[in-house]
């Protein structure tokens, strides 16, 4: 789901805005991926599958970056750094999935998990969770949002189970129990093994560099 650029223009601060544009994107990438795997080739193959479906939320995201700063920078120089920057993410993301960052994540049900996301990345920011990446500071700022995102969660649950309801893969009971269950606890994952799945993906990233 593609928010309009008037509606996300007219939420924040420019700053802000690009934030949400780049984690709209990121966000799409795990949705698309599926789940993961430790496997190097699967992984590349998962992701260029991943940045094929998302290349409409991608052109939305560069767009969004020349509306708000071709005022102040020209259209070129915006495209440029914006591009540098989305290619910075692609770059990392098989090994982030290699390092367990993946979620598997029902289409059905996508915009309730990224409500709930969005949830745990503004409350840890405000607790300066990445400020400096310091395992034991990173781990009790993730508790502290998960749970401060208590209610947020349980209403996003309730709307995913109405919303996968209507998707044909999912008429058993139980399997939409199981695929709801499985998207919110892998979100969960995420943002507490944070550091630790980055750490894995520089060590990944230098691996690759010495080969």
């Amino acid at each position: 789901m593609i928010l309009p650029l008037a509606l996300i223009v007219a939420a924040a601060t420019p700053t802000d805005t690009l934030a949400r544009g780049m984690e709209e994107y990121t966000f799409c990438l795990r949705e698309k991926a599926g789940a993961g795997t430790t496997d190097r080739d699967a992984a590349a193959e998962r992701a260029r599958f991943a940045m094929s479906q998302c290349s409409d939320q991608r052109e939305a995201t560069v767009q969004l970056a020349i509306q708000l700063l071709s005022p102040q920078f020209s259209a070129e120089n915006v495209h440029e750094r914006i591009e540098w920057a989305l290619a910075g993410v692609e770059a990392i993301f098989p090994a982030f999935l290699m390092a367990g960052g993946d979620v598997d994540i029902p289409t059905a049900i996508a915009p309730a998990v990224r409500r709930y996301s969005t949830c745990l990345r503004v409350e840890m920011e405000e607790r300066g969770a990445t400020a400096n990446f310091n395992p034991a500071t990173y781990r009790q700022a993730a508790e502290s949002s998960l749970a401060a995102c208590s209610t947020v969660r349980a209403e996003t649950i309730g709307e995913s189970e109405a919303l996968i309801s209507s998707d044909p893969d999912y008429h058993d009971a139980n399997r939409r129990r199981d695929a709801v269950q499985h998207a919110f606890d892998g979100t969960d994952s995420l943002h507490r093994n944070f550091v630790e799945i980055m750490d894995f993906v520089r060590r990944e990233i230098e691996t690759n560099a010495s080969n």
